[in-house]
C-alpha cells in the first residue's frame, strides 16, 4: 500500500488524509517497535526474523529513510526539516504499512538519530525499543573499511557529524588535536559510542518506553530470541522461533583486521575515555531523576 504514496504530491493537505486515513487502518497495531543501533550489527537480519511473526509487519531501513540533509540538520539543532519530513512523509508509510497488523516493526539505525523524539510523541504507551548491538571494534573497523566515516560527506549522510551540536558525547577537540585518536578508525569507534550515549539520553528523558537490549550473537540462539519477544510481549510459537536462529546475514567467519597503523594501547586509551564519559552521563541522568 505505501508505495501509492512514492507517486502522489505530498503536501499537508495530502499528508493529512493519508496519515488519519492510515490511523484508521492501522487501528488493529498494538506496539510499534522500532530499534536503536549503529547499523552493520545485524539490522537487516532482525528485520528478516521479524518478518516471520504473524501479523507483524517488519520493515528494514523502509522509505523515508530519514538520513542525508535531513539527518545533518536535525544533528545540528535544526529540528524542522526532520519534523516536516516525519509527519508529512514517514507518518502515513508506518500507518499504512501496519495496516491490519498487529505490530511494526523498523530496523533503521536512524531513529535515535532523527526522529525519535516525533516517533514518542506519536506513538506514546505504544512505543518499544530494540536497543541492538555488536562489538564496538567490530562496527568501527566495518565502518572504516567502507569508507563511511563520521566527519566526510558519506559518513554525514549515513553516520553522524563528530563536531555535530546535538552530539551526547562531545569528543571533537580530542579527535581534532590528540595525535594518538588521528587516524579515521577512531572517528567510526567514537560513532559506536555516541549511539550509545544516545540510548541512555532517550531512556532518560522517555524512561516509561520499553528497551530490549540485544547481541548479534543472539541471532543464534533460539532461548535469546525467546526472551526478545517476551520482553516486547510478541508471542511466537516455538515452531516459528525455531525458523529463526542462525538467520543472521552479511558476517564472514573472520572478520577483517585492524588498520595496520593503530596501536592497540590507542584503542584501549580511547575506549577508556568514551566509557568514562558513558558513565558520566549515567550518574548525571541518575542524580537528575532523584532530585
Amino acid at each position: 500500500m505505501t508505495s501509492v504514496f512514492k507517486r502522489i504530491k505530498v503536501n499537508f493537505f495530502t499528508a493529512f488524509v493519508a496519515r488519519n486515513v492510515g490511523r484508521l487502518l492501522a487501528s488493529s497495531a498494538k506496539e510499534y517497535v522500532f530499534v536503536v543501533s549503529t547499523g552493520r550489527c545485524g539490522t537487516n537480519t532482525l528485520a528478516n526474523i521479524c518478518a516471520k511473526i504473524p501479523k507483524c509487519e517488519s520493515l528494514h531501513e523502509p522509505h523515508p529513510m530519514m538520513n542525508g540533509d535531513i539527518m545533518i540538520s536535525y544533528n545540528q539543532g535544526d529540528e524542522k526539516p526532520a519534523k516536516n519530513q516525519f509527519y508529512l512523509r514517514k507518518l502515513p508509510h508506518i500507518f499504512w504499512a501496519s495496516a491490519f497488523s498487529t505490530w511494526y516493526i523498523e530496523s533503521s539505525h536512524m531513529f535515535i538519530k532523527s526522529f525519535g523524539d516525533f516517533a514518542y510523541k506519536t506513538f506514546g504507551s505504544k512505543l518499544r525499543l530494540i536497543h541492538l548491538t555488536r562489538d564496538p571494534i567490530e562496527v568501527s573497523n566495518s565502518y572504516y573499511l567502507r569508507g563511511n566515516i563520521p566527519g566526510t560527506p558519506i559518513g554525514d549522510d549515513w553516520t553522524l557529524n563528530y563536531r555535530a551540536a546535538k552530539n551526547s558525547l562531545n569528543l571533537s577537540e580530542l579527535l581534532d588535536t590528540d595525535e594518538r585518536f588521528q587516524h579515521d578508525f577512531f572517528k567510526c569507534l567514537w560513532y559506536w559510542y555516541e549511539i550509545e550515549a544516545r540510548m541512555i539520553a532517550f531512556s532518560a528523558k522517555y524512561p516509561s518506553v520499553p528497551v530490549v537490549h540485544i547481541d548479534t550473537n543472539a541471532f543464534n540462539d533460539i532461548h535469546a530470541l525467546e526472551q526478545l519477544f517476551r520482553q516486547l510481549n510478541i508471542p511466537v510459537g516455538r515452531e516459528v522461533l525455531s525458523t529463526m536462529v542462525g538467520t543472521r546475514s552479511n558476517r564472514s567467519n573472520v572478520a577483517p583486521a585492524l588498520p595496520e597503523n593503530i596501536n592497540p594501547e590507542d584503542i584501549t586509551a580511547f575506549q577508556d575515555i568514551c566509557n568514562g564519559h558513558l558513565r558520566k552521563l549515567k550518574e548525571e541522568y541518575a542524580n537528575n531523576s532523584n532530585a
